[in-house]
């Protein structure tokens, strides 16, 4: 991961706002996830969001929380919300 890149998903991040659809990718129980979702909370270190287009094990509605770049104990590169 490039300073760069880095850069990007800071400046993306401080643009999500509730009601935004966007991607996210999480990881759970060995097994890694991406998928459509919407905006339902921008807290101080993550995002609160609900899917938007189910996947196996995620129904539509379901919600979850996705850390943001100042969560530095739990955001990855494969924890994160993007375009």
């Amino acid at each position: 991961m490039s300073a760069e890149k880095v850069k990007e998903q800071v400046q993306f991040e401080c643009g999500v706002k509730v009601g935004d659809r966007c991607q996210a990718l999480w990881t759970n129980s060995g097994r890694y996830y991406q998928t459509e979702v919407e905006v339902v909370a921008v807290n101080s270190k993550s995002f609160g969001v609900k899917i938007a287009k189910a996947i196996e094990g995620y129904p539509v509605g379901w919600r979850i929380n996705i850390p943001n770049f100042a969560n530095s104990d739990r955001w990855t590169w494969n924890n994160r919300l993007t375009k």
